[in-house]
């Protein structure tokens, strides 16, 4: 929930200048689609982390490389919101 919350936050100026027309319910309904869609990716990568990473590994079963770019990918989406929560704390 609330790296939906920060993915909407991110994405407001983005979408205030492509969508300036549209009234503010409908930019409400826009931000409530970013987050379930954003929800819909969380499901998508905890269920690739199950595959990745399964309770009993058999040896050999997933490639070094798959846990590799799984690993980096999700530390480099942490990283970022690790700064901007910092940022806002010790800058605001």
């Amino acid at each position: 929930m609330p790296a939906g919350l920060w993915i909407v936050y991110r994405m407001d100026q983005v979408a205030a200048e492509f969508f300036s027309a549209p009234d503010t319910v409908l930019r409400g309904a826009i931000y409530v689609y970013i987050v379930l869609f954003v929800f819909f990716i969380f499901r998508a990568i905890v269920v690739g982390f199950r595959w990745t990473f399964p309770v009993v590994e058999i040896q050999g079963a997933r490639s070094a490389a798959v846990r590799r770019s799984m690993s980096i990918v999700l530390s480099s989406v942490l990283l970022a919101l690790c700064y901007d929560v910092l940022k806002t704390l010790t800058w605001a």
